[in-house]
């Protein structure tokens, strides 16, 4: 991230940490300089302030402030930044008091092409803190006749730390047993891997590359590990892939295409399609993790 402007607009009561040493603008900027020397800070212009403004939802924006959204014992830092004409939202974990930055992780939010009004916030819900994630972005519509537009849309999503990452926040998860986990890659526009994936219950990985894969144009068999396998199918119950949409799409081209599928126990099954590959953020890190599984196998 380059020349990033912190936001120091407005000042709300913030949600500060006991014995905390950052405790002004000054602190937060030389902390953020700490953890990465590239960052151009600086405060931003009476323009920028105004052009930042255009959320259509007129409300407080915390700057930055503290909460312990990793449930670890330790508050977590959250700051909104700006970078050229978006606000741009990290949260920093596993930072000490003392400012030490060694194991201090960095979690950017997604600042998608087409989206704005970019921001989160602390908030909670009954006894679970989540992390309000606020944000426009651009829908294509298909009337009945066919015809597309486009639209904007506001967004606000409850996220939680989970599975080392940032996910929707849902109170219910599913606790029906998984049979397979079927991930394919249908390529894109250029030169994009087409592959198929399927795991097994019993942790049994079938990968068969299809299309522009250069490891093995054979199919490969591996294995997971009882740990890898829990965390997976922990996730996946947690996303509730029953309730997602079957269906998602960005609006700009040349993208790739997955599809995931998940058969249940009962005999039942799910599947997503999903070009761009961001249909949720939940998905997003199932995704990651998926893909993982790939790079890390010597197929």
């Amino acid at each position: 991230m380059k020349n990033l402007i912190i936001l120091f607009f407005i000042f709300p009561s913030l949600i500060y940490a006991q014995n905390q040493r950052l405790s002004n603008n000054k602190e937060i900027l030389n902390f953020l300089n700490k953890l990465n020397p590239n960052y151009q800070i600086q405060i931003p212009s009476d323009s920028l302030i105004k052009e930042i403004l255009r959320c259509p939802k007129k409300e407080n924006i915390m700057v930055w402030g503290f909460t312990d959204i990793t449930n670890d014992g330790h508050d977590d830092l959250i700051v909104n930044l700006l970078m050229g004409w978006k606000i741009y939202p990290i949260v920093v974990v596993n930072w000490s008091p003392n400012l030490d930055s060694t194991n201090a992780e960095v979690y950017e939010f997604p600042n998608d092409p087409f989206q704005w009004c970019n921001y989160i916030q602390p908030n909670q819900i009954d006894q679970t803190k989540t992390i309000k994630y606020s944000r426009t972005r651009k829908f294509r519509v298909v009337d009945s006749i066919g015809q597309i537009t486009y639209e904007d849309r506001f967004i606000e999503d409850n996220l939680i730390f989970r599975s080392g990452a940032f996910i929707e926040f849902n109170p219910e998860p599913s606790s029906k047993s998984i049979s397979t986990i079927k991930f394919v890659s249908e390529g894109c526009f250029y030169r994009c891997a087409k592959f198929e994936m399927v795991i097994e219950d019993d942790g049994k990985v079938i990968f068969k590359p299809k299309k522009y894969w250069e490891k093995s144009k054979r199919k490969q068999i591996a294995q997971l590990e009882n740990n890898e396998l829990d965390l997976l199918i922990d996730l996946i119950q947690y996303l509730d892939i029953e309730n997602l949409n079957e269906n998602y799409e960005v609006t700009w081209n040349h993208q790739v295409t997955v599809s995931l599928e998940i058969e249940l126990s009962d005999g039942s099954s799910k599947k997503i399609t999903d070009y761009g590959m961001r249909g949720t953020l939940g998905l997003r890190h199932l995704y990651r993790i998926l893909f993982k599984i790939i790079e890390t196998n010597e197929w």
